[in-house]
């Protein structure tokens, strides 16, 4: 069960420190600091506490015998703590900045139960595939309604 819900997209910057203010309905959630990690996808993501230990939590039950269980694994374990500075900022080290391309323009956007901060060109590529997506899911769904029962009932 998610215990925090973040939605929404903010756009920011990364200053020349690597640092990046979080949107003002997150930091609340943040004020005990956090958890940051690179994403499968090119992003940086921001947990809280007890979210990260969840995740540590389903891990430590996983026995870990398949490369995709151990790998997940030591993505979890490669997180870093954070604390937020009195601005309201995360400061994101650069190896991760580094690896995952993050300077000058940025989103962060609220992934349910994490926050992800994408490179603003790399998000506005996938937002654009998740649009394409939502036609197409649409398109299925109007298919499904307008298709006739198979029952026979009208």
């Amino acid at each position: 069960m998610i215990n925090v819900v973040f939605t929404g997209e903010y756009d920011h910057r990364v200053d020349e420190r690597g640092r990046v203010a979080i949107p003002a309905p997150f930091r609340a959630e943040f004020a005990a600091g956090g958890y940051v990690m690179l994403g499968p996808d090119g992003q940086i993501q921001l947990h809280t506490n007890d979210g990260y230990q969840s995740a540590v939590d389903q891990q430590a039950n996983n026995a870990g015998l398949t490369l995709q269980d151990r790998q997940r694994r030591r993505a979890i374990a490669r997180a870093l703590k954070f604390e937020l500075d009195r601005q309201g900022r995360v400061t994101i080290p650069q190896r991760m900045r580094e690896q995952a391309g993050l300077e000058g323009d940025v989103t962060l956007l609220g992934d349910l139960d994490h926050v992800e901060i994408w490179v603003r060109a790399r998000w506005l590529e996938e937002s654009a595939l998740l649009d394409d997506g939502y036609s197409d899911l649409l398109e299925g769904l109007a298919k499904i309604i307008d298709a006739p029962a198979e029952d026979g009932a009208s």
